[in-house]
């Protein structure tokens, strides 16, 4: 068996190559950004989006009595293509 055959079966296909300098070094910093950023503090399922009306701020799930073309209807703050919208219900008001 001669030495290239031999180099050849030796090699492995796994090896990555070497990065260094500049390069390396923000490859690094990349990779270590990524890893931690699922630590990062903080509820993923929380949402800061309000609703507005005449000026004041509604919490997603409040409910309010809103004047529309059909009257004072109760409307629900609610998510509408990732955004914060009112739902209009066919409930009227009562007592306003």
């Amino acid at each position: 068996m001669d030495e290239r055959s031999r180099t050849a079966r030796n090699r492995r296909p796994w090896r990555l190559a070497r990065i260094s300098g500049p390069t390396g070094l923000l490859c690094a910093l990349a990779v270590l950004m990524m890893a931690a950023a699922p630590l990062a503090p903080g509820d993923p399922n929380r949402t800061d989006c309000m609703c507005r009306y005449h000026g004041n701020y509604y919490a997603q799930g409040d409910m309010i009595c809103m004047r529309g073309p059909g009257g004072l209807r109760i409307a629900r703050c609610e998510m509408l293509l990732n955004n914060p919208s009112w739902n209009i219900t066919v409930n009227p008001c009562h007592g306003v």
